[in-house]
């Protein structure tokens, strides 16, 4: 058991000679760091105020960056195209569409995940692939795979902007995305299409507004099939049907004019982007100088490493 103690002792003993060592040794680091400023503190007086001016110059002449986010809605099953055409940008010729250089910088599209937009797309079809997606992986998972981004109504588009850029980018940027020439023809039978969809869909509301009038303006005698008890089940029974499909129009039509106001184009601008200046982790006139002072002294201790080296090399070749 005394044997046992004094191996505990010994590694305490062990452990507090390491924490000291290291206290000494980073002691002797700073140490060695102001003998360096005390000795060279007119070099490095005036680098780190030329990193304090070049830092200004840059915050309030140099180029500057912005960011904005967009949230677009992909029409006609054009989602695929958008992506493809965002994701390979970079290998395109903006200034040949009529963008300044630098005007856009980098651009990054993802899915905004709906669950009811899911729902919607696979109601009666496929749904239990669904169910087997979220018994086997988290729903954040199952909502943001690129298998369903097809699904979504709405996209976000996170755009950084260069200095030649301004609030005309992001329209400029709205019509490239709709100038696919594939999708021209699309576009107008579309234009079409919803058109009538919002007719007939008002017509068929007013049609079963008319029938529910005419139910309910019918007296109890002038039904032949009364029962005993006053109630007629199969025309109560008809007219909750009818109001259960009103409801069902009334759904679609909501769809349908809101689709022949935004589906006219491949992709809509849902919301209104803010441009903001991109902002650097510190600012320049900080992050400068602090920049010229860590450089400084890696300097200084890459030139005593050599000089070390040199040591090292004349002492073998002696």
């Amino acid at each position: 058991m005394e044997k046992r103690l004094d191996n505990d002792e010994a590694d305490l003993n062990m452990l507090f000679n390491s924490i000291r060592k290291g206290r000494d040794n980073f002691s002797a680091f700073l140490y060695d760091l102001f003998l360096i400023i005390k000795k060279r503190w007119v070099v490095l007086s005036l680098l780190i105020i030329a990193g304090i001016a070049y830092g200004f110059y840059m915050e309030h002449y140099g180029n500057k960056q912005y960011t904005t986010s967009l949230v677009i809605q992909t029409n006609q099953k054009s989602t695929e195209i958008i992506y493809d055409y965002i994701e390979n940008i970079n290998s395109y010729s903006l200034e040949s569409k009529g963008f300044a250089p630098n005007e856009i910088l980098d651009l990054e599209i993802v899915a905004v995940p709906n669950f009811k937009d899911l729902l919607d797309s696979y109601e009666s079809q496929n749904i239990n692939l669904i169910e087997f997606l979220l018994e086997n992986a988290s729903a954040d998972d199952v909502l943001r795979a690129e298998f369903f981004r097809d699904s979504y109504r709405f996209h976000k588009i996170e755009v950084e902007l260069g200095n030649t850029s301004g609030e005309e980018s992001i329209d400029k940027f709205i019509a490239l995305l709709n100038d696919v020439d594939n999708y021209k023809e699309i576009n107008a039978f579309y234009g079409e299409f919803n058109t009538r969809k919002v007719v007939e869909f008002e017509k068929m509301l007013t049609q079963i507004d008319e029938t529910i009038e005419q139910y309910n303006s019918k007296s109890p005698a002038d039904d032949t099939n009364l029962a005993v008890t006053g109630v007629n089940y199969r025309e109560n029974n008809f007219v909750t049907s009818l109001v259960e499909y009103k409801t069902y129009v009334m759904r679609f039509l909501e769809n349908a004019k809101y689709d022949a106001v935004t589906a006219e184009n491949n992709v809509y601008l849902v919301n209104e982007p803010i441009i903001k200046h991109k902002k650097p982790f510190l600012p320049l006139m900080i992050a400068y100088p602090l920049a010229v002072f860590i450089f400084f002294f890696l300097g200084v201790y890459f030139l005593r490493f050599l000089h070390k080296g040199k040591e090292v090399y004349e002492s073998k070749q002696a």
